[in-house]
C-alpha cells in the first residue's frame, strides 16, 4: 500500500508518495495521521479496502494514554492521568503535594544504615517500575528523579517512604 517502515521506530510507517500520511501500529490498533482531512479520509479508505477496520473517529485514547487536541492552537497533549492516579493511590500518595520540579537537585541520596527503618524491597521495586513506565511513556519530567533511584542498593533512602 506504499507505506514504508521508518528507521527510527519499527511501529511507525510513512506513505511513500504525495502528502505525508503516518501510521502508528501496535498489534491491531492503528493511528492514522495526515495534514489534511481529505488525505486522512483517502488513507482510511485505502486501508479499509485491504483490511477489516473500525474507524473510532478522532483519537482520544491509545494504549492507555489520553490524547487531547486543542483545535484552536493545534497543540496536542498526551498523558496518563488515570494510570498516574492509580500509582499514587497504590503507594499511599494520593494526597501528595504538586511540585514543578520533581526532585530537589540539592538533595543527595545517602546509603541507609542499620539504624534506619527498613522497607519492603518488593514495594520499592514496584514503585520504581511504575514510575519508570510513566517517565518513559508520558512523563519525561520525572526521568531524572527516577533514574537516580535505578540501580541503587535497595538500602538507599529517599525522601518518601514506601
Amino acid at each position: 500500500m506504499s507505506f514504508i517502515q521508518t528507521t527510527t521506530d519499527p511501529c511507525v510507517y510513512r506513505s511513500s508518495g504525495g502528502e505525508a500520511v503516518y501510521l502508528g501500529v501496535y498489534v491491531d490498533d492503528i493511528i492514522v495521521a495526515a495534514q489534511s482531512d481529505n488525505t486522512l479520509a483517502k488513507a482510511k479508505k485505502k486501508i479499509g479496502s485491504q483490511f477489516d477496520i473500525k474507524d473510532l473517529g478522532r483519537l482520544h485514547h491509545f494504549l492507555g494514554m489520553k490524547v487531547v487536541r486543542d483545535e484552536a492552537t493545534g497543540n496536542i497533549w498526551i498523558g496518563q492521568p488515570a494510570y498516574t492516579e492509580s500509582v499514587l493511590t497504590m503507594f499511599g500518595m494520593e494526597n501528595a503535594k504538586f511540585s514543578l520540579t520533581p526532585v530537589d537537585p540539592s538533595n543527595k541520596l545517602v546509603k541507609a544504615t542499620v539504624a534506619d527503618d527498613p522497607f519492603d524491597q518488593h514495594i520499592y521495586q514496584s514503585a520504581i517500575g511504575n514510575l519508570l513506565y510513566l517517565s518513559v511513556a508520558t512523563r519525561p519530567d520525572i526521568l531524572y528523579a527516577v533514574s537516580n533511584l535505578l540501580g541503587k542498593p535497595l538500602a538507599w533512602k529517599t525522601s518518601w517512604r514506601c
